[in-house]
């Protein structure tokens, strides 16, 4: 365990940043690093073990134990992403881990006091939930390397996954191969829903507050991810599941990818799809205009 981390602080930045190290021999919460210790920063880590901890009911020990146990291996999770970004998965299947750009980590951290309000106010939020932010030096490259809880904390199998933009312009799969379907494929395949009026309309004002937030953040083309579950005798669905109104079938949903930046090369984008004649329909657009389609598309208008 290393001597440098102190405990949390209240009077700490919601963006602090603290400097970890893993001497090469491992410790309790990690493996060895191989033949050197590894020394990383960790930025506010206060607020988001706070978030994990209220937010999401995952205690320190089950985090750890479940990204540090070498008995259970991380694995490398299956992504459509063009990014190029280091993807993986905990053995457990309840913590996503990921590698994103500079730009992202500087807006996350910048996001951080105020997606910590967000939560405090709005702790039902659709918005995804972000455990951890490390900077680190590896083979001689910096990595900006995300933790966030899956939206698919669940025991029960997803059948049915969907990304949604509320974009349509090219949003389908390129072969039914694909486990991620999009929005055309939503349309196409008809899919409802179907949690009662009441839940509906809770779920479409977490919708909102949530666009909202990201609207005013200025950024785009982020995703709902859904997830689609048949119960299962003997098995509880997980506290972030939205169960139909037969009881039958469970629905997972949550915002994720709302690091992009709308900037002076995604305005310019905009442009080229408004000429190209797209304007209305592309992924990329104005944080206002994206956050109001996303809405418009998931109350079926």
């Amino acid at each position: 365990r290393s001597s440098n981390v102190a405990a949390p602080d209240p009077g700490v930045s919601d963006a602090e940043r603290r400097s970890i190290t893993v001497p090469a021999g491992g410790c309790w919460f990690a493996p060895s690093p191989g033949g050197t210790a590894l020394t990383f920063d960790s930025v506010g880590c206060a607020v988001l073990n706070k978030i994990r901890r209220e937010s999401a009911g995952i205690s320190d020990y089950d985090f750890l134990s479940s990204l540090g146990d070498p008995d259970q291996p991380i694995k490398v999770f299956e992504t459509n992403s063009k990014s190029g970004e280091i993807f993986l998965m905990s053995a457990c299947g309840r913590f996503i881990i990921k590698t994103v750009s500079v730009h992202e980590a500087e807006k996350l951290e910048k996001l951080l006091p105020k997606y910590h309000q967000h939560f405090q106010e709005h702790p039902s939020t659709l918005l995804g939930r972000f455990f951890g932010i490390f900077c680190l030096e590896y083979e001689g490259k910096k990595l900006h390397v995300t933790i966030m809880h899956s939206v698919f904390d669940t025991k029960l199998k997803i059948t049915r996954m969907y990304d949604l933009k509320g974009s349509t312009h090219n949003r389908k799969v390129k072969s039914e191969s694909e486990s991620v379907r999009k929005d055309l494929d939503f349309i196409k395949d008809d899919i409802f829903v179907d949690v009662g009026e009441e839940k509906a309309k809770e779920l479409l004002e977490h919708h909102a507050v949530a666009t909202k937030f990201l609207e005013e953040a200025n950024v785009m083309d982020y995703s709902i991810l859904l997830g689609v579950a048949e119960m299962e005798k003997g098995k509880e669905a997980g506290r972030d599941a939205y169960t139909s109104q037969g009881g039958s079938t469970a629905y997972f949903l949550g915002l994720i990818d709302f690091l992009v930046g709308f900037g002076f090369r995604k305005a310019a984008e905009s442009q080229l799809h408004k000429v190209s004649g797209h304007g209305v329909t592309a992924s990329v657009t104005e944080p206002p205009k994206y956050a109001q389609r996303q809405r418009d598309f998931v109350r079926g208008k």
